[in-house]
């Protein structure tokens, strides 16, 4: 939403900007955003003072740490994510977590979903046809591809 700026509201812009935080600005300016009032303030040429830009980058880094994995969310993860994929493990888990959030989070512990159609077969699968074969199949370990040697 375009929220016009009055004369009053710039008054306070600058008396608070540079001395406050932007948390603390938004209780006299409660109808702006903080992106609202950053602007505002570059576009009047306002600049915060270093010992309360530091304050409000640890501010901002807190916040983005409330939404830290819990270990037992990673445990949840650790568990279910390869059978049951990032549906399986939403739904066990307390706090809600976006399916794009768990895959993402999943794949950097790098667990990865088995996927029961694939198209590749596993050394297992190899194994028991060549047993179960007249067929005997020559694996190319550094090629990673398989000949037939019929």
């Amino acid at each position: 939403m375009n929220r016009i700026w009055s004369d009053e509201n710039d008054k306070i812009l600058r008396k608070y900007y540079p001395i406050k935080t932007s948390t603390e600005i938004i209780e006299f300016l409660p109808n702006f955003t903080n992106r609202q009032i950053n602007r505002r303030a570059k576009y009047l040429g306002l600049r915060k003072k270093d010992e309360i830009r530091k304050k409000s980058r640890l501010e901002k880094s807190l916040a983005a740490r409330k939404d830290l994995w819990t270990d037992d969310e990673k445990q949840i993860i650790i568990d279910y994510y390869g059978t049951e994929g990032a549906y399986g493990v939403q739904s066990r888990l307390e706090k809600y977590r976006s399916i794009d959030h768990i895959t993402k989070i999943a794949n950097r512990m790098g667990i990865t979903k088995e996927n029961k159609n694939s198209k590749f077969w596993t050394v297992t699968n190899i194994r028991t046809y060549e047993e179960n074969s007249q067929i005997v199949l020559d694996v190319d370990i550094e090629g990673g591809g398989r000949k037939n040697n019929d």
